[in-house]
This record gives C-alpha cells, sequence and structure tokens, in this order.
C-alpha cells in the first residue's frame, strides 16, 4: 500500500494572539486555540477537515530516533474542501 506523502505530514503554524490560525489564504478560530495562543501547532489537512495538534512531549534519547507525542487540539471544518495543503484536489 503507497501512503501520499500528504497522509503522514504535520505542517507547523502559530495561533496568534487572537486565536487564530492562518491557513493558505484562510483563517481558522476555535476556542480550544486560546490556551494555545502563541504556541506552535502542527496541523494536518485531509481536504475536508484541519486536525490540528500540539506537541506533548518528546523523547530525543537518541537522535536518530525520536519518539514524538501530539494530542490533538481541535478538528475543524475547512472553509473551501477543494484543496489540501493549499493545492488543489483534482491535480491528483
Amino acid at each position: 500500500m503507497r501512503i501520499e506523502r500528504d497522509a503522514m505530514y504535520f505542517e507547523p503554524r502559530v495561533i496568534n494572539d487572537a486565536g487564530i490560525i492562518h491557513w493558505y489564504g484562510g483563517c481558522y478560530q476555535d476556542v480550544s486555540f486560546l490556551s494555545h495562543t502563541t504556541e506552535t501547532v502542527y496541523i494536518r489537512d485531509d481536504g475536508e477537515y484541519l486536525f490540528v495538534y500540539s506537541l506533548y512531549e518528546d523523547d530525543m534519547k537518541n537522535k536518530q530516533d525520536i519518539h514524538a507525542t501530539f494530542k490533538l487540539v481541535c478538528q475543524i471544518k475547512k472553509h473551501n474542501d477543494q484543496s489540501v495543503y493549499g493545492k488543489s484536489r483534482t491535480r491528483r
């Protein structure tokens, strides 16, 4: 089974002071973002939803084998479901 890059990709963003994430021309806001303002969060885009995660912990005992745990902050419906990570879904 071939896994597309997007299926395993997390893209970092910073939640601004107003609790807003900018994502490829759109702005997304959720009450759960307020406890993460000015933090870097990690986003996965499945085309219909954005899955916003925070880094919960990381274990860097060995620089070649880092283990990280992400916690879901929220799942938010996208304004436009015609793109994934800013690229048109029809171009695949």
